[in-house]
């Protein structure tokens, strides 16, 4: 082949492979989009407070403790505030779930938590007690094991 011929070629080969990466890049997003669909879908708790969780100066003055911590294991989800609502499927009972964890206070920064042994953590959130969904407050995660993050918290 003639240096002419493969300068021909090249761009049909950059165009070709190209095209594979999109058909790829869309093949895995459409695995991700069908992955995702089995895990439960986000349902968001309301909640009214007596601060503005906007201004970072509020909810730490108004925490009890502010730590950096470990996410060491999850130790189960606690149910409360229990009630009955009527579905057209019948009586329903839904639950406000609170997940529980074991962790490691690495950094006190306000107030004074142990640092030397897990400590337990619930927080407000979590699997549904039927698993049919996952249930923060707005823009609010659930920690995961082996991560770390700032704590605000209550006694």
């Amino acid at each position: 082949m003639s240096f002419s011929q493969k300068k021909t070629l090249l761009p049909l080969v950059v165009v070709l492979v190209l095209i594979a990466a999109m058909a790829m890049g869309a093949c895995s997003h459409h695995a991700a989009t069908n992955k995702t669909s089995k895990h439960p879908k986000k349902v968001q708790m309301d909640g009214t407070f007596s601060i503005n969780r906007d201004h970072p100066e509020e909810t730490v003055g108004d925490a009890d403790y502010v730590f950096l911590a470990r996410v060491e294991e999850k130790t189960g989800t606690a149910y409360k505030n229990t009630t009955q609502i009527e579905t057209e499927e019948g009586t329903k009972e839904i639950s406000t779930p609170y997940t529980n964890y074991k962790i490691t206070v690495l950094e006190n920064m306000k107030g004074e938590l142990e640092t030397d042994k897990p400590i337990p953590l619930q927080k407000a959130g979590g699997i549904s007690k039927d698993g049919s969904s996952i249930v923060t407050f707005d823009d609010d995660v659930l920690p995961e094991v082996g991560q770390s993050y700032v704590f605000l918290a209550y006694a």
